[in-house]
């Protein structure tokens, strides 16, 4: 008997391995779609059971929210914000406060105190300047306020401001306040995967107040600004504030708005160009560009950075605006990875988190180290790995400095946080801190919810 053989298909093997992989796809977005919002659950629903009470005179809701958020604590508040800038929105998170940290050199005021300081008009200062201030961020960010890092790192800026008394004036501290507090809101609203939640805003809302205390800026001219100045917050957000906010603020989503509606009126009214603003902004870009190899990547690079701002920056900074094309293809790229990251990418896990603090001191010295850095590599320990390891290819590409390059130039033994700031002051003002310290670590109790227990008294 004759058996029937089919007939010969060279196809055959790829028809199955294109099946096999089209299953295998589905079931990755499948999985994809599964978990790519289970961290905002988690942050929702952790919250939710924390924040005890619902009262629905003082309760905003978007559909997922059943939470009293004037209730919320600044501890609360401090976890939130560190899942928005390390796990959830990383990239666009840091870049906001990058550019917003170019934002406040467009005054004319504040640019002249620095530039007739030399903190940052010097090009060797300025990146010094830069990593000090990051390091005193990062403290705050990465760490809680009952923790003793964040209270040294608190009272070390407000050591650093008591020595300009007189000088900064309440309007600038509270514009990079608010720059601190909404840049973030911003740009991840416009260039991420998910807008913020309102738990979301409201914790940034949360802590920023309470930051506003512990620094000494008085807010108490801002309020209302949402309604006398109106930001194009949605219909849905002002509705809600009339209705709510006439004797102050509810929560920190309140707080939010009229931060907000400062933030750009205070843009309006005073970024303007001036000759110390073309010299701290010109130096910035300099320093940003400077390892950039040739002078066309160096302009594309820095067109890159201004296409993200308002055509108002433009003037204030006394810098063209971007070519049509490299805004299109830049603002491209940022829809493109919005795309990818919403219906593509995983969570990010903690192990790849954005945080760059390290924690643990080192166990001789008690000084601490950054794990990483962002052109130059000041507190890095210049371990083989950070001389010789892969990620520092780019660095031989390009010639930048490694960790241990130039000496002690780049403070490889490390830092303490009552030695960070500009050299003049460094290992000064221990005592003032110590005494400062306690007056933080005491309102950081007696503000433990911060609207119930300073804005509602």
């Amino acid at each position: 008997m004759t058996i029937a053989m089919p007939p010969f298909n060279p196809f055959w093997g790829l028809h199955l391995n294109l099946g096999n992989g089209s299953a295998l796809m589905l079931l990755y977005l499948f999985v994809q779609r599964l978990l790519r919002y289970q961290r905002e659950k988690r942050i929702l629903e952790r919250y939710r059971k924390e924040i005890a009470g619902i009262d629905s005179a003082t309760t905003r809701d978007d559909g997922r929210l059943g939470l009293d958020l004037g209730k919320m604590t600044f501890t609360q508040a401090s976890k939130i914000q560190k899942e928005l800038a390390s796990l959830e929105f990383p990239y666009t998170f840091g870049h906001s406060l990058e550019l917003g940290f170019i934002q406040t050199l467009a005054f004319p005021y504040p640019a002249k105190i620095l530039n007739s300081t030399h903190q940052i008009s010097g090009e060797d200062a300025m990146p010094k300047r830069l990593a000090d201030t990051s390091i005193l961020m990062q403290n705050i960010y990465n760490f809680t306020p009952d923790s003793p890092r964040f209270q040294q790192a608190v009272s070390r800026i407000n050591y650093i401001h008591s020595r300009y008394s007189g000088r900064i004036q309440n309007d600038d501290m509270l514009y990079t306040l608010a720059v601190f507090a909404c840049n973030p809101w911003d740009y991840i609203d416009k260039d991420e995967w998910r807008r913020l939640n309102v738990l979301e805003v409201a914790a940034l809302g949360t802590f920023w107040m309470q930051m506003g205390e512990l620094l000494h800026v008085d807010m108490l001219e801002i309020k209302g600004m949402a309604v006398t100045h109106p930001v194009d917050n949605g219909s849905k957000d002002v509705a809600a504030y009339l209705s709510e906010s006439s004797s102050g603020w509810n929560d920190g989503y309140d707080f939010m708005l009229d931060l907000r509606a400062y933030m750009r009126w205070h843009e309006q009214e005073y970024a303007q160009n001036s000759q110390d603003v073309d010299a701290v902004v010109g130096t910035t870009f300099n320093i940003v560009t400077k390892y950039i190899p040739t002078a066309y990547l160096k302009r594309l690079a820095k067109e890159m950075v201004v296409s993200e701002y308002p055509t108002l920056w433009y003037r204030a900074m006394g810098i063209p605006p971007p070519p049509r094309s490299t805004a299109i293809l830049f603002h491209t790229f940022l829809s493109v990875r919005c795309l990818a990251l919403r219906y593509l990418a995983l969570p990010r896990p903690w192990f790849l988190s954005g945080e760059r603090t390290i924690r643990d001191p080192d166990p001789t010295t008690g000084r601490y180290h950054q794990s990483d850095y962002v052109t130059f590599p000041y507190y890095v320990r210049p371990s083989f790995w950070k001389r010789y390891g892969p990620e520092t290819w780019l660095s031989w590409l390009f010639g930048t400095p490694l960790p241990g390059d130039e000496g002690e130039k780049y403070r490889p033994e490390g830092y303490l946080l009552d030695e960070i700031g500009p050299e003049k002051m460094e290992g000064k003002g221990k005592e003032w801190m110590a005494d400062e310290r306690l007056l933080v670590e005491g309102k950081i109790r007696e503000g433990a919810c911060p609207f119930a227990a300073i804005l509602k008294r």
